[in-house]
């Protein structure tokens, strides 16, 4: 599946559409026997780790907010801490006669 660690000795994967799993009793939680219905080339759909980025290379912004997809990246980078501020907010409140009407 997507994301599993490759097993050792493999050199391609194949897509779980391309396979056919065979259960031969009802209550097996894991099937027994897999056919593989179209043959891999080696190498295929294998990512190495790094194969995304590149060393030194900026992924995020300083001053970006921080949705989803950016905890995600970070965590993909093994990154588990990160300096965050909020943002400032600001109010103006009047108490007596600054302002005047506008001509």
């Amino acid at each position: 599946m997507t994301g599993a660690p490759l097993p050792s000795g493999a050199n391609a994967v194949v897509k779980v559409e391309d396979t056919e799993f065979n259960f031969f009793s009802a209550g097996a939680a894991a099937p027994q026997q897999v056919a593989v219905l179209s043959p891999a080339e080696p190498g295929q759909f294998i990512r190495r780790r790094g194969d995304d980025l590149h060393a030194g290379q900026k992924v995020l912004i300083a001053g970006r907010k921080l949705h989803a997809q950016e905890m995600g990246l970070l965590a993909t980078l093994g990154v588990a801490q990160v300096e965050v501020y909020r943002l400032a907010r600001a109010a103006l409140f009047t108490s007596g006669d600054e302002l005047i009407p506008g001509e």
